[in-house]
């Protein structure tokens, strides 16, 4: 369930950004793609972008420039942790 009390009445979701430090390798861009979409399937109530610090595109700046207006962002990146 959705909980309405987090829109401003605008129609616009509010945004989730997932920021990584991005990968040149393959399995690691993959994971990464694995891991945006499933937070974007989970949380349906969000409009949920992905950018990357370095190695990969689009970037962080990118990424909030090409957001729909929104009442909110969120910006969320996890402590780096090894991707293949």
């Amino acid at each position: 369930m959705v909980d309405q009390s987090s829109f401003d009445g605008s129609g616009v979701r509010p945004a989730l950004v997932a920021v990584s430090h991005g990968t040149n390798s393959a399995a690691g861009q993959a994971a990464i793609a694995a891991l945006f979409g499933a937070v974007a399937s989970a949380r349906r109530d969000l409009t949920v972008s992905g950018g990357f610090v370095d190695l990969q595109q689009p970037n962080v700046a990118a990424t909030l420039e090409a957001l729909p207006a929104v009442s909110a962002a969120i910006v969320a990146s996890a402590p780096a942790m090894p991707v293949p």
